[in-house]
């Protein structure tokens, strides 16, 4: 029987774990935070699609289900919605516990408050395999000299009651190159009196702390609408790799999800490309093919990330004026139309192909965003 040790009990190392077990193999998950889903370092927002494909029940951490969204740069809006639900606001700590619930019905063992340290992880790669699902700050890339990654967000996000909520259904999306340089800022609604609202920022080109951006981002107009006698009750931080490691397998140590950097470069998600890429981490570690991860995971996947990636290079291109005139000429070109009747969040693939057959394509085309 193989033996896998997984360092990093969030879903990415739960679901490697789960699936390795699924093939036979003996699979040991180390987290260095003694409770499973703490602390929280993610906004929860997850495409409907994506967490369907995960193939576990999710349901018991739903918090709301969402089917639009509002994107603001300055004074112009672009208003989406759709007919059916698109995306998924989760308890991040319910989702986590789900997928370590699935992790140790197939077989794995989780062992809470245990970091591997380098020289247990060299030492236990001469007879293991070794899955790093870690996190941004990787201790298995570092370990072993993994390629970095070089670009980032760092985000916080808090969590406010009695807030004014006029559509719980829709996401509330902020652009503004001087608050947010490199990301954007956010309010996703949980039900009518509550809501999340966070932002990210590239921290080389952030001018400000975060707080005193967050400050900021609480007064804007868009902001100060929905939240004006609202109380905050928590807040998080956290930070999410933009790209992808150049290089996520060496021998016997793989990478998958945030520390292999499988992260969509719009959004930050990670959930769907981290999930998926560490199921077929699992898979392949268990039956004794773990140089094939690479092409596995690119083959299926990498074509969708450097989508994502290519978007956000022509976000932080624009200016404010740039991106609001874009904004403006969308509109008039039917891209709220076309996104709210075939918007997708992950695999953009059959959007771009019917794109293509839309008068939105000419718009992308001319400003070079795909």
């Amino acid at each position: 029987m193989l033996d896998l040790i997984i360092s990093g009990a969030g879903p990415a190392g739960c679901l490697a774990a789960k699936t390795a077990c699924e093939q036979g193999a003996s699979a040991s998950i180390f987290e260095e935070h003694a409770r499973i889903g703490v602390p929280t370092q993610c906004s929860g927002l997850v495409s409907k699609t994506g967490l369907d494909a995960l193939g576990i029940d999710y349901s018991s951490a739903v918090v709301n289900e969402l089917n639009g969204a509002n994107v603001y740069c300055l004074d112009n809006c672009l208003h989406v919605k759709a007919k059916e639900t698109k995306a998924i606001l989760l308890d991040r700590k319910k989702f986590d516990e789900i997928c370590a619930q699935e992790a140790e019905k197939a077989g794995a063992k989780i062992k809470l408050g245990k970091r591997l340290k380098k020289n247990d992880l060299i030492s236990s790669a001469r007879n293991s395999t070794i899955i790093g699902a870690d996190g941004a700050y990787s201790s298995v890339a570092g370990a072993f000299n993994f390629p970095k990654i070089n670009s980032w967000a760092s985000c916080f996000q808090s969590f406010f009651e009695r807030a004014q909520i006029e559509d719980k259904k829709s996401v509330s999306i902020v652009f503004s190159s001087e608050l947010f340089p490199g990301f954007f800022g956010w309010v996703i609604p949980e039900n009518e009196e509550s809501c999340r609202v966070g932002f990210g920022a590239n921290p080389k080109q952030n001018k400000c702390d975060m707080k005193t951006t967050f400050r900021a981002f609480l007064e804007t107009k868009r902001v100060k609408e929905i939240i004006p006698k609202a109380k905050m009750v928590s807040f998080h931080g956290g930070v999410i790799p933009l790209e992808t490691r150049k290089q996520t397998v060496k021998k016997n140590v793989l990478l998958a999800g945030d520390a292999a950097g499988q992260v969509k470069a719009t959004t930050g998600g990670g959930i769907f490309f981290g999930c998926s890429c560490a199921k077929i981490a699992g898979e392949l570690a268990a039956t004794g093919k773990a140089s094939e991860y690479e092409h596995a995971w690119r083959k299926q996947f990498e074509k969708d990330l450097k989508t994502h990636a290519n978007i956000r290079k022509f976000l932080n291109s624009s200016s404010d004026n740039a991106l609001a005139n874009y904004f403006k000429l969308a509109k008039m070109f039917g891209a709220e139309k076309f996104l709210s009747d075939h918007g997708e969040m992950d695999l953009l693939g059959g959007m771009l192909e019917k794109m293509r057959a839309s008068p939105f394509s000419a718009l992308t085309k001319t400003f070079n965003v795909f």
